[in-house]
C-alpha cells in the first residue's frame, strides 16, 4: 500500500513539474510584457487582450498618421465684397464648407464717411488641400498673419480604437453568457455590466467619428478686414529737371483745382443769378416807363 501511495505521489509531482515547464513557454499577455510588433508610437494592447481580438487589431498593415490641422489668416482687402464672397464660393469649390461667418462694421446712418468693415470666417476644409486653399487665399488681398500648425493624434487615436475592440469582444461575451443564465441575480448582474460596457461603447466610438472628422476637414479661421487704398508717396525732386518738372505738374493740378471750384461756384451761384437778372430787368423795365412818361 505504501507502495503504490509513493508512486502515485511520484506521478503527481512530475505532473506538476511538466505543467510548470509548459507554463514558462507561454507568451505573458498582461502589460510590461514585450511590445507587440507593428504598434505605432508605443501602443500596448489592453489587458484582457487576446488571440480573438488580433484580427481587428488597428496595429496590423499599414496606420496612417491622424493629423488634426488648424490654421489662420489674416487679410486685408480694399474690395471687401468681392474678397468675401471669394471666401464662400473657393471654400465650396475645394469641396469645404463654412461652419461660421461674421461681419461687423459701422452702419452708415451713424457717420457719414465710409464704414471700414471686418469680417471673421471658421471654415472646415478637406486636409489634402488645405496648404494650397490658404495660398490661393492670399492672392485675395494683403496678407499680415498665416499660421498652419498640426497636432498628431496617432498614438491616443489607435489606443482608443484597440479599447473600443475590446469592449465590444466583451459584449459579445457577456451576451452569450446572458443567453444562458438561469438565475435572476446573474442576469440582473449581467445585465447591469453589459449596460457599462455599452455605455463606454458609444462614448469611445463617438470620439473615434470627432477624430475622423477633424481629421479629414482642417479648420481654418480667416479674419478680412477692409482697408483704405493708400495713395504713392511722391518722391522729392533732386534734379533742376525734376524740380521744374513737379513745379508745373504741381502747378497744372492747382489749375484744375481752381477751374473745378469756379465751375462748381459758377453752378452753385446759378439759381441765384438767375433771379438777381430777373429782378435787374424788372427794375430796368420799370425805369424805361417811368422815363417814357416823364
Amino acid at each position: 500500500m505504501k507502495k503504490v501511495l509513493l508512486v502515485m505521489l511520484s506521478l503527481l509531482l512530475a505532473a506538476v513539474l511538466i505543467a510548470g515547464c509548459a507554463r514558462s513557454y507561454i507568451p505573458d499577455k498582461e502589460p510590461g510584457g514585450e511590445p507587440t510588433q507593428g504598434n505605432n508610437d508605443g501602443f500596448q494592447p489592453p489587458a484582457n487582450y487576446d488571440e480573438e481580438d488580433k484580427q481587428d487589431d488597428p496595429s496590423d498593415g499599414d496606420i496612417g498618421n491622424k493629423i488634426i490641422k488648424t490654421g489662420h489668416m489674416e487679410i486685408e482687402t480694399v474690395d471687401f465684397d468681392e474678397t468675401t464672397s471669394a471666401v464662400v464660393r473657393k471654400t465650396n469649390q475645394v469641396g469645404g464648407f463654412v461652419e461660421s461667418s461674421n461681419v461687423e462694421g459701422r452702419s452708415r446712418r451713424d457717420t457719414p464717411y465710409p464704414s471700414l468693415r471686418e469680417a471673421r470666417f471658421r471654415l472646415r476644409i478637406p486636409s489634402e488641400k488645405l496648404e494650397q486653399f490658404m495660398t490661393d487665399m492670399g492672392d485675395l488681398g494683403n496678407v499680415v498673419r498665416n499660421e498652419l500648425s498640426g497636432e498628431d493624434i496617432s498614438g491616443k487615436y489607435y489606443d482608443t480604437e484597440a479599447r473600443l475592440q475590446s469592449l465590444k469582444t466583451q459584449e459579445s461575451r457577456l451576451l452569450a453568457i446572458l443567453e444562458k443564465a438561469e438565475q435572476l441575480s446573474d442576469i440582473l448582474e449581467l445585465e447591469r455590466e453589459l449596460s457599462d460596457v455599452r455605455y463606454e461603447i458609444e462614448n469611445l466610438t463617438g470620439t473615434l467619428k470627432k477624430w475622423d472628422n477633424l481629421v479629414k476637414y482642417s479648420t481654418l479661421e480667416i479674419d478680412i478686414t477692409e482697408v483704405e487704398e493708400i495713395e504713392e508717396v511722391q518722391k522729392r525732386p533732386v534734379t533742376l529737371w525734376e524740380k521744374m518738372s513737379t513745379g508745373f505738374t504741381a502747378s497744372l493740378k492747382a489749375a484744375i483745382k481752381l477751374l473745378e471750384f469756379m465751375l462748381v461756384l459758377f453752378v452753385s451761384a446759378l439759381p441765384f443769378l438767375v433771379l438777381f437778372g430777373a429782378i435787374a430787368a424788372i427794375v430796368l423795365l420799370i425805369l424805361r416807363l417811368i422815363r417814357k412818361k416823364a
